[in-house]
């Protein structure tokens, strides 16, 4: 009971009174049909499996490429809760700018993290998590009546993104959303490799298809 009673004050404390509201009804909804419900916020429990890695004693520092939403389907929203703050990047500007107005601790960025920089098509879909920069992808999982629009976006490198955010030398959780595109995956990895060590990295195979990521 004292698990749900600190998290819903944290909701209250962080985010404006409407929205903690809803999020508050939500877990009591899911704890009074399932007693051993434990609140996740990320899509397939991630940000479960990440507070068991990192020290909840204390706060931190993420970086979350590919955030997707400021709460729904957020691997770093129950850190955020927690008092941790980060740099998160997505390729949708509507999904930064709700990052900008609820989770103001954090630097936002709109772009995908690739390991070139150049601008590149991204496309924004309906069900906002299917977003990706691989024309592939859009014909075979979004189809042409889940396109919302087709925008340009910088595609920019991990280590662009930690030098001029200021990133820490030393964090605490390296976040990565992407699908199957491990050999560009790897090259973003060497590129942030002088900035380890790191408490956590996690590499998700969720949210996006191509040459970039978020």
């Amino acid at each position: 009971m004292g698990r749900y009673f600190r998290r819903t004050i944290e909701l209250y404390r962080y985010l404006p009174f409407k929205t903690a509201t809803a999020l508050t009804i939500c877990d009591a909804s899911r704890a009074l049909l399932h007693p051993y419900f434990l609140p996740s916020y990320a899509q397939t429990g991630e940000d479960r499996i990440i507070e068991s890695y990192v020290d909840q004693n204390r706060t931190g520092f993420y970086v979350d490429i590919g955030c997707h939403h400021p709460f729904y389907k957020s691997n770093t929203f129950s850190l955020y809760l927690r008092g941790w703050r980060g740099v998160v990047v997505d390729g949708n500007s509507e999904l930064i700018a709700l990052f900008k107005r609820f989770r103001p601790r954090d630097a936002a960025i709109c772009a995908v993290v690739s390991d070139q920089e150049r601008p590149v098509t991204f496309t924004v879909a309906k069900t906002s998590e299917l977003s990706t920069v691989s024309s592939k992808f859009e014909r075979e999982r979004i189809g042409k009546s889940g396109v919302k629009e087709r925008v340009t976006v910088n595609a920019i490198t991990l280590q662009t993104v930690m030098e001029k955010s200021g990133v820490p030398s030393t964090f605490d959780l390296l976040s990565i959303d992407v699908f199957r595109s491990y050999s560009v995956m790897d090259r973003i990895f060497l590129d942030a490799s002088c900035l380890t060590p790191l408490s956590d990295l996690q590499k998700s195979s969720h949210i996006r298809v191509g040459d970039a990521v978020g």
